[in-house]
């Protein structure tokens, strides 16, 4: 097997991220690689059998060990409280694939990350709420009256925001 060097690496992990293998692919084989990707994604074991299931369109086998070596490998960076909080901040799912004496670690880092995800969406959602008045009340038969309304429940909500933004820089690293 050739030697990779990062960079190609990385393009391919993002390339793979959610394309099934195609015949060019399971050709090359290098499922080493692939089993990299898929526990840098947080795959299971069981995620081969779609692998599996795609190079025998093609008539061709799967190496399940080098997959798995490479998955194991793979894991190592999928498995770190640092990736758990951007799966957390990201807005993912929490994924318990990682050895179970880490999960406390790991369940900590992906929820602190998860706040930020979730204060954000406020702070969007508020945002577009004031974006909305405004565009109401010019909208209105009486825009003059209608814009002093607005521009009070705007001001109450740039307070909120305000906190909220406070409130998330608790959460902005691991």
């Amino acid at each position: 097997m050739r030697n990779l060097r990062p960079i190609p690496v990385l393009l391919l992990f993002s390339l793979l991220a959610c394309a099934e293998l195609g015949k060019e692919a399971c050709e090359q084989g290098d499922w080493l690689t692939i089993g990299q990707r898929d526990g840098s994604l947080g795959r299971g074991g069981e995620y081969v059998e779609r692998h599996v299931g795609n190079c025998a369109k093609y008539d061709i086998g799967v190496d399940r060990d080098l997959w798995e070596q490479g998955r194991q490998q793979g894991l190592r960076v999928f498995c770190t409280p640092q990736s758990q909080y951007q799966a957390g901040r990201d807005g993912k799912p929490f994924n318990e694939i990682c050895a179970e004496e880490n999960l406390p670690v790991h369940r900590e880092a992906y929820d602190k990350g998860r706040k930020y995800y979730t204060l954000t969406r406020r702070i969007e959602m508020l945002r577009a709420e004031i974006s909305d008045l405004r565009r109401d009340a010019l909208a209105s038969s009486d825009p003059r009256t209608s814009l002093a309304g607005a521009e009070l429940k705007a001001f109450m909500l740039r307070m909120d925001i305000d906190i909220l933004l406070r409130e998330r820089q608790k959460y902005e690293s691991p």
